[in-house]
């Protein structure tokens, strides 16, 4: 009789595979593939994977390892297991057994050639592989296999074969494990896998023709299948069951806030027509899955947009019994917490905001998957502990996600495992991609065949919402065509060029002050680096009219902080007001001012701080100055930030227009501007990640970076108040805890507060300060509260170094 085997403590190790393979052949299934044959090919795959994951747990090695894991928690004291470590490993061998099982499988799948299935088999086993790491090699080498120790010839002795008797195709791959010659050769390669010649002719092949992403998706698909199944089932998390969301909830938000708009056409009338052509397009039209909203800042398109999504959720639900997530993307977390806001208070129930499983924020930032309140047995079997709320947030478990850019483009590209085990939530979703003209134009063509490939495969929707939309696509389905004109008699905005030369610091602040104090209001003042912002939150505070309210905004200034100096700004001035930021101001931050000056940035930038300014069509034209703002040395900041591309074209149409430019002629400047950057940047880079992506080198994907950082950074943690100590004290409390699982729990617990107090700065900066490392992890650098005077600033946040070499 079979002893039985075990996969982690108390978890039979073939439950474990059989929840893991019904886990992972649902979420391929939950898909709405374009191709039948492949997505029910990719399913039985998905099982296949799951239930040989982890097969190589089936040794005595690995078994012996697990029971002296158990004894070890329950404090009896470590000694040696009597074996080579390596013994203990599981993912190769499971891998293999992986590999053989889909070679036979795919003789028989009705989809695709011989070729394409065979490489399928190849995807399998380094997904298998690599199901405790991440997606970072060149496939062609990862089925290279060395086995100089004979660590695999070692484990496959000690495997209880019978005990894996149920498995489909286990007799074909018991049987090459026992009998085949060709697995267990001299050579340091094993030729069971050493298929490289095919493997290489079919990379050529591929490489002869325009790239696409068709297996590359594939191979993401079936990793984050298996990585998400394998981590809530080992974890024993329950993901919630999904409900309906009804787009009657935003109706009922939208009349609460504006009722119904009456006359001639005012900022609320275009919103309202915004709404309204949206959801028509959702409901009417589900042909179109790259889609567009181009329409003025404050014109209503975050709920424009989720009304569509809604709607067109409702359309698909209805024809096809599916239906979709709605994936809400932005650039910056700044943004994230106020969107959020608005949609927690749309889905809100007699008071009570919704629960995660409707609506969740994930960035770095966020706290912990809140439960329905209702009951919490309506939402989950048993109320989660730290650690697998923490996988339900990291995993997307809701029907509406707010998150950051950065968030979804490594679900995308990076290859990582955290982040791709949610990639077949984001599969056959709606996309809304809000202020899409912050994406780097570096990445437009590779985002752009993702994208394509998605919708092909998956029948993924993509939305890009901006003021000024760029060319990533040639031809997207425009929701927004025609918008009426407000009949306000003038323009909400113009912008007025002054940087054909370039001028000092306090001869700025000079002009700032001499034309608030002449026409008193809120003035938004939008730097390019975080040392000119601090320099000129100085000189205004030396010179401005005492009691002058002045908010300062940057990375440098705790989050927890930032984000409530940005809530604070969203009531109207009583007088005259100053805002200095940097630019995580321009996009999305709902405020108002009365005019705006703006140091030379790309035009897209540019007229996102303009969406700031006389937001709600309350007052006659008012201005953004555009100027060109140098340090002591003569160096234009922009020159420290932008790309000189985009700098040039963003130049030579301003200054070539008479100004002041009124804001009805944005939009022709936004695609002239598109159009120049379009014919003149470079497409190497993405072409570079296509080609290598297409024949599956994943290797390349550790390149892969949103935000382009050009000096290394270290996390501090700034004991900034009395609720920091605290929250300090609990991290401490968390890290001395010896049970690995009960340290992650707790740190899981106390991570969003955490971070809430840290900042980011460059390396260079922190070199000669006396701030140390908070533990023995070395994860964050610690600035205590009795250094608080000396390195940081109630109102410019950590301050050290030479401050014009400080970047945002």
């Amino acid at each position: 009789m079979i002893t039985e085997l075990y996969s982690h403590p108390d978890k039979p190790l073939i439950q474990h595979l059989e929840a893991v393979a019904n886990s992972a052949e649902d979420a391929i299934a939950s898909i709405p593939w374009t191709d039948d044959a492949l997505g029910k090919t990719l399913q039985t795959v998905a099982r296949i994977i799951g239930l040989y994951h982890d097969i190589g747990k089936g040794t005595t090695y690995f078994q012996t390892y697990l029971a002296h894991n158990v004894a070890r928690s329950r404090g009896q004291p470590k000694s040696s297991m009597g074996f080579d470590e390596r013994l203990k490993n599981h993912a190769l061998l499971s891998s293999i057994a992986t590999f053989i099982a889909l070679q036979r499988f795919m003789l028989s799948a009705d989809w695709g050639s011989p070729q394409d299935r065979e490489i399928v088999a190849d995807i399998g086993y380094y997904v298998v592989r690599q199901h405790h790491g991440d997606l970072g090699d060149d496939l062609l080498e990862a089925l290279s296999v060395e086995d100089k120790h004979q660590i695999l010839r070692r484990q496959v002795t000690s495997l209880e074969k019978s005990y894996f008797a149920g498995l489909p195709y286990w007799n074909d791959v018991a049987r090459t494990f026992v009998e085949d010659s060709a697995l267990w050769s001299d050579d340091d390669v094993l030729p069971l896998l050493d298929t490289r010649g095919p493997l290489l002719d079919w990379k050529e092949e591929r490489l002869k023709g325009e790239p696409d992403l068709d297996f590359y998706l594939i191979s993401e698909v079936l990793s984050s299948a298996l990585l998400n199944a394998d981590k809530m089932d080992a974890s024993k998390t329950s993901a919630p069951s999904r409900p309906r969301v009804q787009i009657s909830s935003v109706d009922a938000f939208r009349q609460r806030k504006f009722g119904h708009p009456t006359g001639t056409i005012s900022i609320n009338g275009l919103r309202d027509w915004a709404y309204q052509i949206a959801v028509e397009s959702g409901s009417v039209d589900a042909s179109h899955h790259i889609c567009s909203l181009s329409l003025p800042t404050g014109s209503g398109k975050t709920l424009a947009a989720l009304g569509w999504a809604l709607a067109l959720s409702d359309q698909i639900h209805r024809e096809r019994s599916y239906t979709p997530r709605i994936i809400y993307a932005l650039p910056f977390i700044s943004i994230i917490d106020q969107n959020y806001a608005v949609f927690q208070d749309v889905f809100s129930e007699n008071g009570e905001p919704p629960s995660s499983d409707v609506v969740l924020a994930h960035t770095h930032l966020s706290g912990e998957y809140k439960l329905r309140h209702d009951s919490e047995s309506d939402c989950l079997d048993t109320t989660p502990n730290a650690n697998q709320k923490e996988l339900l947030v990291e995993g997307w478990e809701s029907e509406i996600i707010v998150t950051t850019f950065v968030q979804l483009f490594e679900t995308f590209f990076s290859g990582r495992n955290r982040p791709t085990r949610r990639l077949t939530h984001v599969a056959g979703s709606i996309v809304i991609l809000d202020e899409i003209q912050a994406f780097p134009h570096q990445y437009w063509l590779l985002f752009r065949r993702f994208a394509e490939a998605m919708a092909r495969l998956t029948g993924t929707y993509f939305l890009l919402c901006t003021a000024t939309q760029p060319a990533i696509f040639e031809s997207p389905h425009e929701l927004a065509i025609n918008p009426p004109r407000m009949s306000t008699g003038s323009p909400r905005t113009e912008l007025l060029w002054q940087a054909d030369e370039s001028t000092s610091v306090d001869a700025f602040v000079e002009q700032v002050l001499k034309a608030a104090i002449g026409d008193p209001g809120r003035y938004l003042l939008v730097l390019n680096t975080i040392g000119s912002a601090e320099q000129v939150c100085r000189l205004l505070q030396a010179q401005m009219p005492q009691g002058t309210p002045l908010t300062f905004l940057s990375t440098y200034v705790c989050p927890v902080d930032r984000l409530e100096r940005i809530r604070s700004l969203h009531g109207k001035p009583a007088g005259l007001e100053f805002i200095v930021s940097t630019q995580l101001i321009e996009a999305g931050v709902d405020i108002d001012v009365h005019a705006a000056y703006r140091d030379m940035a790309p035009l897209d930038s540019i007229i996102q701080v303009a969406g700031r300014v006389n937001r709600n069509a309350a007052r006659k034209t008012e201005r953004i100055t555009i100027v060109s703002l140098q340090n002591d040395k003569g160096v234009p900041y922009a020159q420290y930030i932008y790309d000189a591309v985009l700098r040039h074209e963003t130049r030579g149409i301003l200054a070539k227009r008479q100004t002041p430019i009124p804001e009805t002629a944005y939009a022709q400047l936004s695609e002239d501007y598109y159009k120049a950057v379009n014919d003149h940047k470079s497409d190497n880079e993405s072409r570079n990640f296509l080609s290598s992506l297409s024949v599956l080198d994943f290797s390349i994907l550790s390149q892969f970076t949103l935000i382009d950082e050009d000096r290394p950074r270290a996390s501090v943690f700034v004991e900034l108040n009395g609720e920091a100590s605290e929250v300090l004290d609990a991290y401490h409390s968390a890290m001395a805890l010896a049970d690995p699982w009960q340290r992650k729990e707790r740190w899981s617990a106390v991570k969003s507060k955490f971070l809430s107090f840290v900042i980011n700065v460059p390396f260079d900066t922190l070199r000669d300060t006396e701030l140390q490392f908070m533990d023995k992890s070395e994860s964050f650098l610690f600035l205590p509260h009795s250094l608080l005077e000396l390195y940081y600033d109630d109102m410019t946040g950590f301050k050290k170094g030479d401050i014009s070499s400080h970047l945002w």
